[in-house]
């Protein structure tokens, strides 16, 4: 492409003017060659392939080792009385080399307070418990080691979702706690409907591992009424540290 500065142009005219004057024809200025406007390259998404609901509990029990947490508050009432409450539990579990679980409940509701931690060693294929955080550590006595190593307690509360398979849906893949998951939502608890509850607002949000189909997060929440009766409730729960090494040993 030919470029022409200005005093390329001065020098032009100064010719053409001097070769008029003398009778001759000014030589015709170059082409300029037009730019070309560039073009902006279109990147089309490739959307994400729709995964059917599918949650096993189990494939808990084929990791070497895990932490998790949860956390459920409720209110609801009838004929003037309302009761609320919270629990929460939190807990190590050790499938590998050898079975161990480390698990702490508390409670509040209606002014009552509770508080429950044991220890599980199947090295020792003892239970330990205490009825405090500072409390004094009891052996239970008399226990078949088979009913808490085979406990999965975490399974329980994953079983807290009141959305069926079909409710949920595929919204996309999301690291969630350092695992790669699917995520799945519902706003249509079905399954309270079929217990005569009516339901207001819901959402059930589960994130399960693309990679071992385990559940890693789970939250939850409802309002409506249940029985003729406001409620409500949240609840939370987490699966971290993902084979990752625990620390559970026998109480001092």
């Amino acid at each position: 492409m030919h470029k022409i500065g200005w005093f390329s142009l001065v020098l032009l005219v100064v010719v053409g003017l001097f070769l008029a004057a003398c009778g001759g024809a000014a030589p015709p200025p170059p082409e300029v060659e037009p730019t070309a406007t560039p073009t902006e390259e279109v990147v089309e998404e490739t959307p994400q392939e729709e995964v059917a609901y599918q949650s096993n509990i189990e494939a808990l029990q084929n990791l070497d080792s895990y932490s998790y947490s949860f956390d459920w508050s409720w209110e609801g009432g009838s004929a003037g009385a309302v009761t609320a409450g919270t629990f929460h539990g939190e807990g190590e579990v050790q499938n590998r080399p050898t079975r161990a679980q480390h698990i702490i409940f508390s409670t509040e509701s209606g002014g009552s307070v509770s508080y429950t931690e044991w220890i599980y060693l199947e090295t020792e294929g003892t239970l330990w418990t205490r009825d405090s955080a500072d409390g004094e550590w009891q052996e239970v006595p008399g226990l078949d080691p088979s009913v808490f190593a085979g406990l999965d307690l975490t399974g329980l509360f994953f079983g807290l979702s009141y959305s069926t398979a079909t409710d949920l849906q595929f919204t996309g893949v999301e690291t969630i706690n350092g695992v790669q998951a699917n995520h799945f939502s519902s706003t249509t608890f079905s399954a309270l409907v079929g217990f005569g509850c009516t339901v207001t607002e819901a959402r059930d949000d589960i994130w399960v591992a693309v990679d071992g189909g385990f559940p890693v997060r789970q939250v939850s929440d409802f309002s409506g009424t249940c029985g003729g009766a406001s409620a409500e409730w949240h609840f939370t729960l987490d699966v971290t540290g993902v084979n990752q090494p625990v620390q559970i040993v026998a109480p001092a």
